[in-house]
């Protein structure tokens, strides 16, 4: 972790505390940063750079595929009382968070005075996952400021939650931690790093690498969201959008997983890093409703429901392939399954199935 001058360190909270498994750190300095900067009304540039150079605030710039400078003028925009010009600069809902200054203050507070019961609740929730006799630190870094709930960048142990995306609800701060975290044990667990470097060959021109990328994704989000458990969640003002999210795929799943399949099959045929992008972003973001974290969702749960295969930890250490495989063996002959994939999917899943099983330990 990047060291700080004593200053900076009191206005730093970070809270940590250990248990046998699991250990949680929680990093508000973006968050209380961002606070101190917002009540003051004149816009000092020097606590903006302060603000921007802070290591979390390094990952929201990098979640917003932007820079120090942006977040400096959309800081100094909203402080002066204008309107963001540039789409990257609302991004940062900047304008909303200054609004709610005196709420996300409070709920900051909450925060710290319950991250020990959110760590027990944690370590209860994702026991069965966790690696036997290994102990797991895990950072929790909040922001104020990007448009994503919460996200990782494929680490071990760190992942970022939006807190004013929270509305003040800790049970969706609960839910939003256990996601992120589950995704952190999948790295623990995880080969693909390992496979997906065998695969990206320099002279390849094959799409096997980001085609298996697009299954990953499949699988991280989907199991993720299997063990959200949605059906038994609540709708508050702080999911409501969420679980929106999750009705509208609902109603529409057998085209969804039609489109899925047949995007497939078609990146197969014509693959460029334009393709991969639009891919990625219809299927896994909210750009269209995370229709691939529901079809994983579906699919983990439709393997998962027969006995006679692995449980989730198995497919944790596995390959994400295996899961899909097992899927398309399982619902062949079923009329009652998802959805039943074209050969011309199934084929694809075959051939790079063999292709990566040489690969894993």
């Amino acid at each position: 972790m990047k060291k700080y001058g004593l200053p900076l360190v009191i206005l730093i909270t970070n809270c940590f505390f250990s248990y046998s498994q699991l250990s949680l750190e929680l990093d508000l300095s973006n968050a209380h940063k961002t606070i101190e900067i917002f009540k003051n009304k004149t816009f000092l540039k020097t606590q903006a750079i302060e603000l921007a150079k802070l290591e979390s605030s390094q990952a929201l710039l990098k979640k917003l595929d932007t820079q120090d400078s942006t977040m400096i003028e959309a800081i100094k925009k909203v402080q002066s009382g204008l309107e963001s010009v540039s789409n990257i600069e609302q991004k940062f809902q900047y304008k909303s968070i200054i609004n709610d200054l005196n709420n996300l203050s409070d709920f900051i507070k909450e925060l710290q005075s319950n991250l020990v019961n959110i760590e027990t609740k944690l370590k209860e929730s994702l026991q069965p996952f966790m690696p036997s006799n290994k102990h797991i630190t895990i950072k929790i870094i909040g922001v104020l400021g990007g448009n994503s709930t919460g996200y990782t960048f494929g680490d071990r142990n760190i992942f970022h939650i939006s807190l004013h995306h929270m509305n003040n609800d800790m049970d969706y701060f609960f839910l939003i931690c256990k996601h992120e975290l589950f995704h952190n044990l999948q790295a623990i667990w995880s080969q693909n790093e390992k496979i997906r470097s065998a695969l990206k060959k320099p002279k390849d021109s094959s799409p096997d690498y980001w085609t298996y990328f697009l299954f990953e994704s499949l699988y991280l989000e989907g199991s993720a969201t299997y063990l959200d458990d949605v059906k038994t969640i609540k709708e508050t003002k702080a999911n409501k959008s969420w679980l929106d999210r999750y009705k509208k795929n609902e109603k529409r799943e057998k085209f969804i997983f039609w489109m899925f399949d047949r995007l497939i099959v078609d990146f197969q045929k014509s693959h460029s890093n334009e393709n991969v992008n639009n891919f990625y972003n219809s299927f896994f973001t909210t750009n269209i409703d995370e229709m691939g974290y529901y079809i994983g969702s579906k699919i983990t749960a439709y393997v998962l429901k027969d006995k006679t295969r692995k449980d989730l930890t198995s497919y944790m250490k596995a390959s994400p392939l295996l899961l899909v495989s097992d899927y398309i063996n399982l619902s062949k002959n079923d009329n009652t399954a998802p959805y039943q994939f074209s050969e011309e999917f199934e084929k694809i899943v075959s051939q790079l199935s063999s292709k990566v099983s040489n690969m894993t330990d």
